[in-house]
């Protein structure tokens, strides 16, 4: 079902919800909304539904679930996105903290005797091991060998592996930290 709104600045508004979708736009006229509005419903009756505007999963809906829709416009806003410099690939960081900025928060933490979790014994941890937050937590005691100084990390990430990527991990202090 569509419903128009007139906005402040004079234009209009045009919603369709139907079968569980929604898409809007905006219109300088109000005849202009109503046809964008019924164009709409016609897409959405038959499954054809509108490409929607900030949705990443459309092609993924196209290519897997058989969904039509427009790709014109996704590659359109892509290429828009990209000559402004709004999107583009991520610099690599290399940068790492220095001694000055890591003794702050684990002495802050370390000295505060309402903190009940060694925290600032966690964070020499990381540094040491370079691993994330889950991966730590996730360790437990048989993973752990003392004698050759190596623990396993089972599941790490992996942007190819997700599942059964057991990495075993030294426990080194090449960062000052021992693990």
């Amino acid at each position: 079902m569509a419903s128009f709104v007139q906005l402040p600045s004079g234009n209009w508004r045009a919603a369709v919800r139907r079968k569980a979708r929604y898409v809007a736009e905006t219109f300088r006229r109000k005849a202009d909304a109503e046809s964008w509005a019924l164009e709409m419903e016609r897409r959405i009756d038959p499954r054809r539904w509108p490409a929607c505007p900030g949705q990443a999963c459309a092609m993924h809906a196209a290519a897997v679930h058989g969904v039509a829709i427009s790709k014109e416009p996704i590659e359109l806003a892509r290429v828009a996105l990209r000559r402004l410099g709004l999107l583009g690939m991520s610099r690599e960081r290399d940068r790492r903290p220095t001694q000055t900025e890591l003794d702050a928060p684990i002495a802050f933490l370390d000295g505060n005797p309402r903190q009940l979790i060694p925290v600032g014994r966690i964070i020499r941890f990381a540094v040491a091991t370079a691993m994330r937050q889950s991966e730590i937590a996730s360790i437990v005691w048989p993973d752990v060998d003392d004698r050759v100084r190596i623990v396993v990390v089972r599941d790490r990430k992996d942007p190819r592996k997700k599942d059964g990527n057991h990495q075993h991990v030294p426990l080194i202090a090449l960062t000052g930290y021992d693990a």
